[in-house]
């Protein structure tokens, strides 16, 4: 695969496997919890269950290191443009 070469970016790369591995986990679809009436798809459920909590955590792990690249790589260019 071309795009995954030494030369590309890395965060690009950890990006695509974490984006791909959130849709894989079979257990995410038939845990208990889902189906009773009131709690089943609230927020508090999401939020609680270790699998559904999994996915958010690593949803952020993956936007604050696009944030971070990103704030990295304009302070960067900044700095160029100032010499």
């Amino acid at each position: 695969m071309r795009w995954c070469t030494k030369d590309r970016n890395p965060v690009l790369k950890f990006a695509l496997i974490a984006i791909a591995s959130l849709g894989t986990p079979p257990a995410a679809v038939v845990h208990p919890g889902h189906g009773k009436p009131g709690d089943g798809f609230s927020l508090f459920h999401y939020l609680t269950e270790p699998v559904h909590l999994l996915g958010v955590v690593a949803l952020v792990l993956v936007a604050v290191l696009a944030t971070a690249f990103l704030w990295r790589r304009a302070r960067t260019a900044a700095m160029r443009a100032m010499q």
